[in-house]
């Protein structure tokens, strides 16, 4: 049997639910003799981990990462040379190297970006002119001015099918009336809550229902019609 699935973090970074990075397991794996298992990888989640790069590396049938490291230059060289990535979860800051290295991610379909704000002309042409197969996008962190911002990315992108606002402490009283407008007028911006990042990542790293299936089932309503009026929160 073989696994496809690899977890792995530095003590102290994340929760229990990945396991801490044991050194020997990895080097095992990244050997010359392991191909076979390398090979198997499909699903990869790295929490500040050291060498990120040969991961990425020397698994190259990678399709799903999550990839919460410094983004040392030698990281997204990596990550672009995956020809088969189609999901990525990774820091925010990610999109503004990408957009000064000029490269593409030509297979990424699926880009979830955590921590740091997204706000940058240079983040927003790399979302337009750096991932072409571009048709899911989420981040996790708005603020209140953001919302236009949210607008002029589906404006940007048609081809952009849903764009998931992640929640995890689910403070939706919150949102003002007009905020909640925003929502209610495009019909592929949704509103999602979860308890852990890392456990619905998993839960669809094993063929279960994430966050993705969920906002894709609601979008699907939404413009089918058969959605409940003003139905944007999953």
């Amino acid at each position: 049997m073989l696994y496809t699935t690899l977890l792995s973090n530095k003590h102290g970074y994340s929760p229990d639910s990945v396991p801490r990075s044991n050194s020997r397991v990895l080097h095992r794996l990244l050997n010359e003799k392991s191909q076979p298992c390398r090979d198997a990888v499909r699903h990869v989640i790295l929490i500040h981990i050291d060498p990120v790069s040969d991961v990425l590396g020397k698994c190259s049938l990678i399709e799903d990462a999550f990839v919460l490291c410094p983004l040392e230059e030698t990281v997204l060289p990596r990550l672009q040379q995956l020809p088969h990535l189609r999901r990525l979860h990774c820091d925010a800051h990610m999109l503004t190297y990408l957009d000064r290295s000029g490269g593409i991610l030509p297979a990424l379909t699926h880009l979830e970006v955590l921590r740091g704000t997204f706000e940058t002309p240079a983040q927003l042409r790399a979302l337009a002119e750096r991932i072409p197969r571009l048709t899911h996008f989420a981040c996790n962190q708005l603020r209140e001015h953001d919302l236009a911002l949210c607008v002029q990315i589906l404006q940007r992108i048609p081809a952009l099918e849903v764009f998931v606002i992640i929640d995890v402490l689910d403070d939706l009283v919150l949102l003002s009336p007009e905020r909640e407008a925003v929502f209610e007028g495009n019909l592929r911006l949704v509103w999602v809550s979860m308890a852990s990042y890392v456990e619905d990542w998993v839960q669809g790293a094993i063929g279960r229902v994430d966050f993705w299936q969920r906002a894709d089932e609601l979008v699907q309503r939404r413009t089918s019609g058969t959605s409940e009026d003003g139905a944007f929160r999953v």
